[in-house]
């Protein structure tokens, strides 16, 4: 168990470090605390999101960003932004013709597509998939929001 191996350190030591674990990681499980998401996120095989000592996710890391995609939608018509947006549907905003979102249950465009399209009247999709650092982000943010939302 490591907590913040990498923090500090120049960039060769860095390299020799994350050589030296992943030598290891062959023959046993390494367990990681970190906030340097990005430079994990291209040598780790699972992950796990707290925040204030709650779990907020634990999952394989290519199942992970494998459903988290950031959405743009160019709308039909101008739209409000309606109550009951799927729950998968993290920080949704709409401007104008705008809708943008991060879906967290991706599984292909055209499923995506059709839902929008029935529900907005979407004319155009485009995703974009999202590093660890991102995901991280919109799941504390989306919990924050949460979490104001029930104290109002």
């Amino acid at each position: 168990m490591l907590d913040e191996p990498l923090s500090g350190l120049d960039p060769l030591v860095r390299d020799e470090v994350l050589s030296g674990l992943l030598q290891q990681a062959l023959d046993t499980t390494i367990l990681i605390s970190s906030h340097e998401l990005a430079e994990i996120e291209t040598f780790t095989t699972h992950v796990a999101f707290m925040q204030d000592g709650e779990l907020l996710l634990q999952e394989e890391i290519d199942g992970l960003q494998g459903r988290f995609r950031r959405v743009q939608v160019t709308l039909s018509a101008v739209r409000s932004l309606p109550g009951d947006c799927p729950p998968a549907w993290l920080l949704p905003e709409i401007a104008g013709h705008q809708l943008h979102f991060i879906c967290s249950d991706f599984r292909d465009e055209p499923t995506l597509y059709q839902a929008l399209a029935k529900r907005f009247g979407a004319v155009r999709l485009e995703t974009e998939a999202m590093g660890l650092r991102a995901i991280a982000n919109v799941l504390m943010r989306a919990r924050k929001q949460r979490q104001a939302v029930r104290a109002c």
